[in-house]
């Protein structure tokens, strides 16, 4: 399973719509909204893949798909983004 983040345009799609599509998208296992236009996804598929998906779903989007490793991610964010990562040290969250 790989881990990747997935950053959207705003301005360009409504981010309902995007969630409506991550959630009947059968190759995407799971989802972590963090803004309106940053997702954590969870997928056996490779970022290319993925990223070939949104393009052909959505012309024209501005967009980035990156996968991450989860046990080298550092940074100040809520704990539900930690979980979702399976990170069980104990990390910064924000307050």
């Amino acid at each position: 399973m790989k881990t990747l983040l997935f950053s959207f345009n705003v301005n360009q799609i409504d981010p309902t719509i995007m969630q409506n599509r991550l959630n009947d998208a059968s190759e995407i296992q799971d989802w972590l909204l963090l803004t309106s236009g940053l997702v954590v996804m969870k997928t056996s598929e490779s970022h290319d893949a993925i990223a070939q998906k949104i393009h052909l779903t959505f012309p024209g989007l501005q967009f980035i798909v990156s996968e991450i490793t989860p046990s080298s991610c550092e940074g100040w964010m809520p704990r539900p983004l930690w979980d979702f990562l399976g990170q069980s040290q104990n990390l910064a969250i924000s307050a």
